[in-house]
């Protein structure tokens, strides 16, 4: 089955609010072996972003009408573009969008990007995520 090409510009709604804890900033950077900095309000690590966007990714990987099949996945790339550091105290939302949906030869290529905001609006960091798809059915 291949993916529904369709799904290119098909936007998801919001995640609901989410508080950021300085345990959770805390316990991410000790595993990555980083410091925090900030003081009683510590700055996330630049990755820390990862956080948030995978569950708005879920949205559209478990979307059954795209077609994709998650034991069929190779993570490509991630990026980060932080627009400002998140620290403890935030509370932010998630939006995610399917940015792209391509063939590439006998595989195809999912691109999502998370958008990452205050619940006002401000951006705070765009999270974009790159999967090679190889559809059931196909060589390797």
């Amino acid at each position: 089955m291949r993916l529904n090409h369709a799904f290119a510009g098909r936007e998801y709604p919001p995640t609901p609010p989410r508080r950021i804890e300085e345990h959770e900033i805390r316990s991410f950077a000790a595993v990555l072996g980083t410091p925090t900095t900030g003081g009683a309000a510590p700055l996330a690590p630049a990755t820390f972003a990862i956080v948030l966007s995978l569950p708005a990714d879920d949205q559209v990987v478990r979307d059954p009408q795209l077609g994709l099949d998650y034991r069929r996945v190779l993570h490509r790339e991630q990026s980060f573009v932080h627009h400002c550091p998140i620290r403890a105290g935030d509370v932010l939302t998630v939006r995610v969008r399917v940015a792209d949906v391509r063939s590439a030869g006998r595989r195809e290529i999912l691109v999502t990007q998370a958008e990452i905001e205050t619940v006002s609006g401000a951006p705070v960091c765009t999270v974009t995520t790159t999967l090679i798809v190889q559809p059931a059915g196909t060589p390797a």
